[in-house]
């Protein structure tokens, strides 16, 4: 993550001032760009920003990607970016960014956290069948990927909204033998009647439901909170 200055005002009116000379080093000028905009788009997180902020962040970061194209460092950027455009309530640019950041970075450390962020974006708007794509990617990523779990039970429950039952089905069994079997062999343990109850209503619903309703008595195994509903995209990870 980047430093935050302790005054964030002085700090942007040396980036800016940087910004504003008629000729200076391209990699300053560019790393005065980057700080300019992520400390724009960190002061509006923090619910501190400036009323043009959030425009101005996006202004830099689409300039800064227009005039180095090929910067290894534009992961960032786009990460940011899409921060900014969901702050300014453009949620179709912000999901743009973020896929833009999985199709031209594959390897950054930021890929599965965009995917999972693009993947909640998608499926809060009910865009099931994009955010069920997202969520694939995400656990493509593999079980250490830090939204692994979540995104495998939304994965599933995408598929289930799209009235993909059979599909979604074995998601769900996939995540209750795992839930079963981590319990079974910790200091908790779960009867068999318990885990029969729940795979039976798992299938119930997976067969019955039209409501809309999301699948129940899925917890998550370390917090114990539920797994279910659609979550708001927390704050960017700074980048």
């Amino acid at each position: 993550s980047e430093a935050i200055p302790a005054d964030v005002g002085v700090a942007l009116e040396h980036y800016d001032r940087i910004l504003d000379l008629p000729a200076v080093d391209p990699m300053v000028r560019a790393e005065a760009m980057r700080r300019a905009a992520y400390l724009r788009v960190q002061r509006s997180d923090a619910g501190n920003g400036k009323p043009d902020d959030v425009k101005r962040a996006i202004q830099i970061y689409e300039q800064l990607l227009a005039e180095t194209p090929n910067d290894p460092g534009n992961d960032r950027a786009l990460y940011q970016l899409a921060r900014a455009y969901q702050l300014d309530g453009n949620n179709d640019a912000s999901i743009r960014s973020l896929q833009q950041l999985g199709e031209r970075f594959p390897q950054s450390a930021l890929v599965g956290d965009g995917l999972f962020r693009a993947a909640e974006q998608l499926f809060m708007r009910g865009h099931y069948d994009e955010a069920e794509s997202a969520y694939a990617k995400v656990i493509a990523q593999g079980k250490d990927t830090r939204y692994f779990d979540t995104a495998e039970y939304k994965y599933g429950w995408a598929l289930y909204q799209q009235a993909k039952y059979e599909q979604s089905l074995p998601v769900f069994l996939g995540i209750l033998d795992r839930d079963f079997a981590a319990r079974r062999t910790g200091s908790g343990q779960v009867t068999q009647a318990e885990f029969v109850a729940r795979l039976e209503l798992l299938q119930h619903e997976a067969a019955h439901s039209r409501t809309g309703r999301e699948p129940l008595g899925l917890h998550d195994r370390r917090t114990g909170a539920h797994r279910g509903g659609t979550r708001g995209v927390g704050r960017a990870r700074d980048g």
